[in-house]
């Protein structure tokens, strides 16, 4: 019996059909080769652990810039980043130790404050480049501290003393804990590379960070340096009460996957 032409077309189709979802046959040249069928994860999103050393100086606004305009400051924080999130959640602890001596009327006034930080860090960083630009927002408990050293010069004892101590007149210090948050902005640029898995280049572990901060909050009485005055051993001077916001200027080293 001769074949009819819907089976005739029918038997073509199922050919075809069965021939397009056989399974194609490796290569030769492909043999040894990993076959990858997740897609890579996106190369503009920061993921992983990230940690930061950091030092740099501070200068503390308003009166008492005025008094001690800058200082050394150390940084150390620990964040991570959830997969394909562009947003870092950890923690940082930072301080700050401006300070000043300067000349007073019967002697000298050395003043050593510190401006210490420790609370939670969320950082926002789009991209996963060499260069990785950022920002920060920071919420924790502040402790400030002023000390003041009041110094007078020892009287002479003899006509080749040259060299006189110091004598401590008197001393002020003035403590206070209060809440305190900030804003920040950096940039982390890799200064290494690596090979990913599929054989591609990408930045390595290592970044040099360089981020100026502004903290703000709290109030903390000073000695007003001008005012201090040293006679016959002892000494009288002005306190006041300023604001105790920061500027900070930084410079560390960021590891981060």
């Amino acid at each position: 019996m001769r074949p009819t032409l819907p089976f005739v077309c029918s038997t073509v189709a199922a050919v075809c059909l069965s021939s397009l979802l056989a399974p194609t046959p490796a290569r030769a040249d492909d043999a040894g080769k990993p076959q990858t069928t997740a897609k890579e994860s996106s190369p503009t999103i920061e993921t992983g652990w990230q940690v930061a050393f950091r030092i740099g100086g501070a200068s503390p606004l308003g009166e008492l810039g005025s008094v001690s305009p800058h200082g050394a400051y150390v940084g150390f924080e620990v964040a991570y980043a959830p997969a394909s999130w562009p947003v870092s959640l950890g923690v940082i602890a930072e301080a700050a130790f401006p300070g000043s001596d300067d000349s007073i009327t019967g002697g000298r006034a050395v003043q050593n404050h510190r401006l210490g930080f420790g609370g939670a860090l969320v950082r926002y960083s789009p991209l996963r480049g060499r260069v990785r630009p950022y920002v920060d927002a920071t919420v924790g408990v502040r402790q400030v501290a002023t000390n003041t050293e009041m110094l007078y010069q020892a009287p002479s004892t003899g006509i080749f003393d040259f060299d006189r101590p110091w004598v401590l007149a008197k001393e002020e210090r003035s403590t206070r804990d209060f809440l305190g948050y900030g804003a920040s902005a950096g940039v982390r640029l890799s200064v290494s590379t690596r090979e990913t898995s599929s054989g591609k280049r990408a930045p390595g572990v290592a970044f040099i960070d360089f981020r100026v901060s502004y903290m703000r909050g709290g109030d903390v009485d000073y000695v007003v340096a001008d005012s201090a005055i040293i006679d016959t051993g002892s000494a009288t001077h002005m306190t006041k009460t300023a604001s105790a916001d920061a500027l900070m200027f930084t410079l560390g080293l960021a590891l981060s996957q």
